[in-house]
């Protein structure tokens, strides 16, 4: 129950606190994605439940995918995230902390701001994939991953080459992009 707390607070963390890139600023002139790349990796393995009890989501939105893993021992990407940056706020402050906000509030509109966003995501995304070992669970809606979905173009290439073996649940309610 508490660690249910601790979750649902820093998940509405990401969701109320504004974190801005100063003005003309972008990822690579804060912080190389490689470094991004090392932060997310590190604090996967710092603050991941295990290897084997990973999940990934894909059309259904953040908080209903937090809410399925938690119902099966399981942890999100963004949960693991949270955790890592409410526990060690000022090492990633840079990097992680940075991208660890709903994609609407970091972009406000701005198209260089999503690339950035997307980019970034795609750093924390391989690190997610890349740290599954021997199963994980994709939780979808019935139309399945879009193309474009980071799952589709990053996390499924790299579980499939890792022979991670991967149980599909198509059966959840589409949620917001």
């Amino acid at each position: 129950m508490r660690f249910s707390r601790i979750i649902t607070s820093a998940l509405c963390l990401f969701s109320v606190q504004a974190l801005t890139v100063p003005e003309g600023k972008s990822l690579n002139t804060r912080t190389v994605p490689g470094e991004l790349f090392n932060h997310a990796k590190e604090a996967i393995r710092k603050h991941a439940v295990g290897a084997t009890r990973t999940m990934m989501h894909s059309g259904i939105g953040a908080p209903r995918a937090y809410q399925i893993a938690k119902s099966k021992g399981l942890q999100t990407v963004e949960t693991t995230m949270a955790l890592a940056v409410s526990k060690e706020r000022e090492k990633y402050k840079d990097t992680l902390v940075k991208f660890c906000v709903p994609k609407e509030q970091y972009c406000r509109g701005s198209e260089s701001k999503l690339a950035e966003w997307k980019e970034a995501w795609g750093e924390i995304s391989r690190a997610w994939a890349e740290y599954a070992e021997q199963r994980t669970t994709l939780a979808t809606h019935k139309g399945g991953p879009a193309t474009e979905s980071f799952y589709k173009k990053i996390e499924e290439p790299i579980l499939q080459r890792n022979g991670v073996s991967i149980t599909i649940e198509n059966n959840h309610p589409k949620g917001p992009d």
